[in-house]
C-alpha cells in the first residue's frame, strides 16, 4: 500500500472517529435531556394525581351534604337522571 493511500485511511479513520465522538457526546445529552423531561413530567402527573383527588373529594362532600340536607329532593333527581340515562341506552341499543 502506498504511503498516501495510508494517510487517506489514516485520516478518513481519524474523521469517523471524531465522528463517532461526536455522536456518542450528543446521545448523551440528549439521554440527559430525555431523563430530565420524564422526571419532571412524572412530577407533574403526581400533583395533578393529588389535585385531583383533592378536588374529587371536595365534590364528593359537597354531594353528601346535599343529599343530607335536601333528601326527597335528591332521590327526585337520581330517579330523573336514572329515566333519562335508560332512555338514551335504550335509543342506542
Amino acid at each position: 500500500m502506498s504511503k498516501v493511500a495510508k494517510q487517506v485511511g489514516d485520516q478518513i479513520t481519524d474523521k469517523a472517529n471524531d465522528t463517532i465522538a461526536s455522536l456518542e457526546s450528543n446521545l448523551r445529552q440528549a439521554e440527559e435531556t430525555l431523563r430530565a423531561v420524564s422526571a419532571s413530567a412524572s412530577e407533574v402527573a403526581e400533583e395533578l394525581g393529588i389535585d385531583l383527588k383533592e378536588q374529587a373529594a371536595g365534590s364528593v362532600s359537597a354531594v353528601e351534604d346535599y343529599i343530607r340536607e335536601k333528601p326527597l329532593q335528591s332521590a327526585g333527581i337520581a330517579f330523573g337522571v336514572g329515566l333519562f340515562a335508560s332512555m338514551l341506552l335504550r335509543r342506542k341499543s
